[in-house]
């Protein structure tokens, strides 16, 4: 037991240190519990076979690459602004993967000859070592990480670029790109040449069967690291999720050419330039709004104000189709919904109406791009006439703050027809870093998860009064909605699942202008009843479209707010993925 605690201890102890250090606000306490059996398990080929351990260096190098590079250069680039950075996934994979190729080695050491062996553990060493040598030779070169955005660059070149780019290179980092390699398929294959000898001489003289269940063990390190730990490393999650990016671009394109065809948009009304604003909040629950739930701390001052202005509508029953911003968000921004079958790639968008309408489209963000919770959203962000990310033109050391989005309204021209899309982060989790110091008006401790979402709300408040009051000034505002793809419960950690209604109760307010109103007075008269109205923010795109005051084959008008046709109430309106019904939510105001 001594001698299996003097490798285990060190080893986990220096796991958990440096996995703590290059951690940004998450709880660790799961990691820890996770990389206890990945250390024993590395130390496996230390404890059963001592004697030859100094020539694991190739596979040792390998599984220390993962447990290093990704988390580390992830921290030097983003450690100092990042809401949350935790790559656990890599640390356990290096940890698994050395014993594996151990043990893989010492298979084939005894089935094929010394050479063979020798290359095919090489060549193993080889595939699984040069991502990380890549991630290495891209830090040094730009001084960032690799990120999504240098993934979709890769993705994209075709071969006469990347030869174009190589020529580019100066002649010691194109002798570094062809001679290293060389060097270290070289050393590699020596170390296991001479590691293949010693691992066909070893031989079990005593305790079979302690070396039988270490097998059974390495085989299961072997398809667990493999299997699962591999596919979600930070490496192969930037892979696959531009992989996926640009085949859902293919798909979302697949058709689209004719579903536009088949698009009619005719205005109703006569327009002058005007601009409409639609505001996309992140992570908001009405149970926390003072605006709308009436509570001792008044987290949304701005519309407090406003609510009960004659062009100020709040809708106090307004939902969350889904708990999570893709599933949410993909049917708000399109006509696809919980109501009828039609499907996001077959869909027509907020953005193809308001271009047919003859608006000129913008999309303004403080989100991602690119994967699993931003890629539906960004491929309708990529149809609009002028789109910008917060993330891709700020410098990498600043801490991107909602309010930062208003630089964009200079890029509008205030004598066309305007729609604009702004995407804020809201209260994304983690709430504490949602917001300037200066907005921590009932706490300063960042563990306060309910003080610290009050915060968050609270700046919301304000970042929504900023965009009015310069659309207002600058553009000629006609109209603007503010609804959350979904809510949050700060006294419990998210879950896609959830199924408490505090994740569907959501804020939605319409803004209409006094010019508005005399242009489009039918239109002003129905919003006029419907503070109380049961909504679900999958029929946002209807409701937008009538705010436009347009006919269209694509426009469901008892999907609309704005229409007398609109058809929804307690008794059908859905949550949930469609699941759920809001007239099981026991806190229903009427």
């Amino acid at each position: 037991m001594k001698r299996w605690l003097s490798f285990l201890v060190p080893v986990y102890v220096l796991v958990c240190l440096f996995y703590c250090c290059v951690t940004v606000d998450v709880d660790k306490s799961l990691q820890y519990r996770r990389f206890i059996p990945a250390s024993i398990a590395f130390i496996l080929p230390f404890v059963y076979t001592t004697s030859i351990s100094s020539l694991y260096i190739s596979h040792l190098v390998v599984g220390l690459s993962y447990v290093i590079t990704a988390p580390l250069f992830n921290f030097l680039t983003f450690g100092a602004t990042a809401v949350d950075l935790s790559l656990p996934y890599d640390v356990a994979f290096g940890l698994y993967i050395f014993p594996a190729l151990v043990f893989v080695h010492f298979v084939l050491s005894k089935l094929v000859n010394l050479k063979v062996s020798a290359v095919i553990v090489t060549v193993l060493d080889l595939i699984l070592f040069l991502p990380n040598v890549f991630q290495f030779a891209y830090y040094l070169k730009f001084k960032h990480t690799l990120t999504s955005n240098g993934t979709m660059v890769i993705y994209q070149t075709n071969f006469s670029e990347a030869l174009e780019y190589l020529s580019s290179l100066g002649a010691f980092e194109i002798v570094c790109a062809g001679v290293l390699p060389l060097i270290l398929m070289a050393s590699f294959y020596k170390v296991n040449v001479d590691l293949s000898k010693q691992l066909k001489a070893f031989s079990i003289t005593s305790s079979k069967y302690k070396y039988y269940a270490l097998a059974v063990v390495l085989v299961a390190v072997s398809c667990y690291s493999m299997t699962d730990l591999y596919r979600r490393i930070y490496f192969n999650d930037l892979c696959v999720d531009t992989y996926n990016y640009f085949k859902s671009i293919e798909k979302y394109e697949n058709g689209r050419e004719d579903i536009l065809k088949k698009l009619v948009v005719k205005p109703n009304t006569k327009q002058s330039a005007e601009t409409i604003v639609l505001v996309i909040g992140e992570s908001a629950t009405r149970n926390y709004m003072s605006a709308f739930t009436p509570m001792e701390d008044d987290t949304t001052p701005w519309l407090n104000e406003q609510k009960n202005t004659k062009n100020f509508f709040l809708i106090n029953n307004s939902y969350a189709c889904a708990s999570y911003t893709v599933a949410a968000l993909e049917r708000a921004l399109t006509n696809s919904n919980y109501y009828n079958d039609t499907t996001f790639n077959q869909s027509v968008s907020i953005i193809d109406i308001a271009k047919k309408a003859g608006y000129k489209t913008y999309w303004f963000s403080n989100q991602g791009t690119i994967g699993a919770s931003d890629t539906p959203i960004t491929l309708v962000a990529e149809t609009s006439d002028v789109k910008k990310w917060l993330c891709n033109e700020t410098e990498v050391d600043k801490v991107l703050f909602d309010e930062e989005l208003l630089r964009y309204f200079d890029l509008v021209d205030p004598n066309e027809n305007n729609f604009i899309i702004f995407h804020l982060m809201g209260s994304h989790i983690d709430y504490q870093n949602r917001y300037p110091k200066h907005f921590r008006k009932w706490t300063n401790d960042d563990t306060d998860k309910v003080a610290a979402y009050q915060n968050s709300l609270l700046y919301t408040d304000y970042v929504l009064e900023q965009i009015y009051n310069v659309a207002k000034d600058k553009l000629d505002l006609s109209a603007m909605v503010y609804f959350s793809d979904h809510g949050s419960d700060p006294n419990r950690r998210r879950s896609p699942d959830e199924s408490g209604f505090i994740w569907f109760r959501i804020p939605m307010f319409i803004y209409v202008s006094d010019k508005y109103k005399e242009t489009h007075s039918h239109i002003y008269d129905v919003i006029n009843t419907r503070k109380d109205a049961y909504f679900s923010n999958d029929l946002t795109y209807d409701t937008v479209c009538g705010l436009f005051d347009i006919t269209s084959n694509y426009y469901d008008e008892r999907n609309s707010l704005t229409s007398d046709k609109y058809g929804y109430n307690k008794n059908n309106v859905k949550a949930g993925f469609g699941n759920k019904f809001v007239k099981d939510d026991s806190n229903r105001t009427n």
